[in-house]
């Protein structure tokens, strides 16, 4: 195991024990869990960079010198006269230029700032096995673990290493499209996607975003903060705009587009499908206070001169999400809610029996403008998942799910903790651990 920096500027010799030139860099091939070297880059005395194949490295010499660091030499395995170097390609992914740049710890789930690499051989190949944040590593780069100053603040500090396989750059410079393929941050939780968007500027934020396939950027678009959201706003473009909107409900359409100027509003509704910009625009019209604009239009029914077995047909061919199944509306054939009933309830009826003759009749409900301060008041009080929403004829026009009235009214300091939610996964020892 070795730092990086601690090889910077540090003798090639070949097998003559003659002086090729400096260490200054190193070419690297992206991996999974690690990234081989494939070129060591060296200054000659002409003060040219080259770069070397590392099948001319024998290894890397460690020999101590008295004081808390180590000196470090390149031995190759061939005479200089019978090296092939060549120039540094524009193309090569340059282990230097991965210094001082932006990543994502997909595992920590934030935003981190790269100081040095770590490097552990893997069979006969060097291999960059992850990176190195916070105080030990940046008092390492700074060269200040010689000084007595430094070798106390070095000593006290721990190292944090973040795993090459949970690594995710930001940027878009050559050297960090190398983990585009694997998009680990698509893997993530939306939720934590969002909070990440905070760190960010505007132009790292829609760098990130255009990684994500277009379900999870939508899912982020919804969990992000009003600031991020108003980003994304004037960052994305019109068709961009509009292919997220079109594929999240209608409902959550209308909470983005309440943050827009009634201008881009306008302009939105008519680049998309008729349909929803009319659902979309009736939204719009409620007090974002108000059952109206908090509600989900896109509700599962049942009609109530169904059979038992009728309406489980209906449920397999329609296979209606899980929150849409907790309790099953009931309406009439002018969609008018009648009842409600339960899936249990549901199995255990008699084949031909009609859904009108055991659904719970007269449930409770709440108007279009019913406030969500009230709203929750009825879910807390009769411990409802869900709640629909009915017009002033009755007819159901949508349904309240309690974690929607949650998220309405928690305290925004608590929706803006930073906390992590940990899978549960086989313990095993952490890099800090094997550090000595």
């Amino acid at each position: 195991m070795v730092f990086y920096v601690e090889l910077l500027n540090t003798p090639v010799v070949d097998l003559d024990g003659k002086l090729v030139g400096l260490f200054c860099d190193f070419v690297f091939q992206d991996g999974s869990e690690a990234a081989p070297v494939i070129h060591i880059v060296y200054v000659g005395k002409d003060k040219y960079k080259r770069r070397l194949s590392w099948k001319y490295v024998e290894g890397i010499k460690q020999s101590a010198d008295g004081s808390t660091s180590a000196l470090h030499s390149f031995i190759l395995n061939v005479s200089a006269k019978d090296l092939d170097p060549s120039f540094i390609h524009e193309n090569d992914l340059l282990a230097t230029e991965l210094l001082d740049k932006q990543i994502i710890d997909v595992a920590g789930v934030k935003v981190v700032r790269v100081n040095d690499l770590l490097l552990n051989k893997i069979e006969d190949t060097l291999c960059i096995t992850g990176v190195c944040v916070g105080t030990t590593s940046f008092l390492r780069r700074l060269g200040v673990s010689s000084h007595f100053i430094g070798k106390l603040l070095y000593k006290a500090a721990s190292e944090k290493i973040i795993p090459w396989k949970s690594v995710e750059p930001i940027e878009t410079s050559k050297h960090l499209h190398l983990k585009e393929s694997k998009n680990k941050v698509s893997e993530m939780h939306p939720g934590d996607i969002a909070d990440l968007m905070e760190e960010l500027s505007p132009k790292e934020q829609m760098l990130v975003f255009n990684k994500l396939d277009k379900q999870t950027a939508a899912k982020t678009l919804v969990e992000a903060q009003r600031e991020v959201q108003e980003s994304f706003f004037r960052g994305l473009k019109l068709p961009k705009i509009v292919e997220l909107l079109e594929s999240i409900p209608q409902y959550r359409a209308a909470d983005l587009l309440a943050l827009a100027s009634e201008e881009k509003v306008k302009l939105i509704l008519q680049n998309m499908k008729p349909e929803k910009a009319k659902e979309i625009s009736e939204l719009l019209q409620y007090h974002e206070n108000t059952a109206g604009a908090l509600m989900r239009t896109d509700v599962f029914t049942l009609e109530d001169d169904q059979t038992a077995a009728s309406a489980l047909a209906t449920i397999r061919k329609s296979k209606p999400s899980a929150d849409k199944t907790h309790i099953l509306f009931v309406v009439d054939k002018e969609e008018h809610l009648v009842g409600t009933l339960s899936l249990r309830s549901l199995l255990n009826a008699t084949a031909r029996q009609k859904l009108k003759q055991f659904m719970k009749k007269h449930p409770f409900v709440v108007h279009l403008q019913t406030s969500k301060e009230d709203i929750a008041t009825i879910l807390e009080k009769y411990n409802f998942f869900v709640v629909p929403v009915v017009d002033e004829h009755g007819k159901l026009k949508g349904m309240i799910t309690a974690d929607e009235v949650l998220s309405e009214v928690i305290p925004k300091s608590w929706i803006r903790r930073k906390f992590v939610a940990k899978r549960a996964k086989k313990k095993r020892r952490d890099y800090n651990e094997k550090i000595v």
